[in-house]
Order: C-alpha cells, then sequence, then structure tokens
C-alpha cells in the first residue's frame, strides 16, 4: 500500500514537472508596456495588423517544442505593414512567408495584397542565425523606450525550443538587432 502510495506521488510530481499553461493570444501579457490597459491597446492594434497579415501566432507556436521560427513584422507609419516569418526545416534550410497588406500603422490594417512563398538556403539560414545571436536575442528585453510619431516599429519575434522572445523597436538606427532584421527583410527580395 505505502509503494503505491510512493508510485502515485511519484507519477504526479512527474505529470506536473512536464506540463505547462498551454500559451495562447499573441504576446505574453505586459509585452509591451508594464501599465496593463496601454499594453493591452498596443496588443489589440498589432494583433490587427497580425490578422490581417493572415499570419499565425508565434507565442501559441511555442507550445510545440519542435518549432522553429522568427518573424520580422515592420509597421510604418505612412508605408505598408509587411510580416517576414521565416520556419526552419529539419535540414537547417527554412521557408520565408513573405505578407504585406495596403493598410498603414497609424489607421486601419487594411487587406492582405501580396502574399509569396521562398525557399531559403541553408547558408542564408546559418547567417541570420548568427545575427541572432551577436544581436543576443534571446536575452533582450522585450522593448525599448524609444518612441515616436513618424517612422518605423520593427517587431522580432522567435520560436525555438519551446521558448518564446519578443523584441519591439521604434526606427532603430544602427546596432546587431538591426542588422539581423535588415538581413530578414532582404531574404523577402532575392
Amino acid at each position: 500500500m505505502l509503494k503505491t502510495h510512493i508510485l502515485l506521488l511519484c507519477l504526479v510530481i512527474l505529470v506536473g514537472c512536464n506540463s505547462r499553461t498551454k500559451r495562447t493570444g499573441f504576446f505574453p501579457d505586459g509585452t509591451f508596456y508594464d501599465d496593463s490597459k496601454r499594453n493591452a491597446e498596443y496588443s489589440k492594434w498589432t494583433v490587427s495588423h497580425l490578422n490581417a497579415l493572415q499570419e499565425p501566432s508565434l507565442f501559441a507556436l511555442s507550445n510545440d517544442s519542435k518549432v522553429q521560427c522568427y518573424r520580422l513584422l515592420l509597421l510604418p507609419s505612412f508605408k505598408k505593414p509587411m510580416a517576414v516569418r521565416l520556419t526552419l526545416k529539419r535540414d537547417n534550410t527554412g521557408t520565408l512567408d513573405v505578407k504585406i497588406t495596403n493598410g498603414q500603422w497609424g489607421y486601419e490594417p487594411g487587406q492582405l495584397i501580396e502574399s509569396k512563398t521562398i525557399n531559403i538556403y541553408q547558408k542564408q539560414v546559418t547567417n541570420f542565425l548568427q545575427l541572432l545571436d551577436k544581436a543576443n536575442f534571446w536575452h533582450l528585453p522585450a522593448r525599448d523606450e524609444r518612441f515616436g510619431l513618424d517612422g518605423t516599429t520593427w517587431i522580432i519575434e522567435g520560436v525555438k525550443d519551446g521558448k518564446y522572445q519578443v523584441e519591439k523597436r521604434w526606427s532603430p538606427e544602427e546596432g546587431a538587432y538591426l542588422e539581423a532584421a535588415l538581413f530578414l527583410r532582404g531574404l523577402a527580395d532575392p
């Protein structure tokens, strides 16, 4: 009887340690702002653009530890929003999904007007991942405090080994973050 109770207790502990709350939605709470109301409004607006771009939630995709995927979301003040999503394959090649709407960041998200998929070679994937490492992507804070009225919001998201990371920057001018983002953006126009 005692062995049965110990076995059941061990089973409960193992199941509890291996389970985690299923991630839903597009972004974790508090991603963009500490103020919950402001964060909710900003998240809702950003998600409206992701929905118009017909993009999946990478945060939800992080429930699958086998997925490795990165997305650059560009939200310019007066130009067309764009999502560039790189999904890695087992052989370290990838597919790049590029989507553009006719909306504007400060206004309505618009409708999807362009969608294409491009095959990406191992060397390109390796170069991008090296740039992310150089940018210290998996350890940077999700946001910086820079903000402006005109410019472009750059959001890079990543999913790897069941982990999710997001970083938002407003009109970055230099540095490894910008290099990684520009490299990914450049793959969209081969």
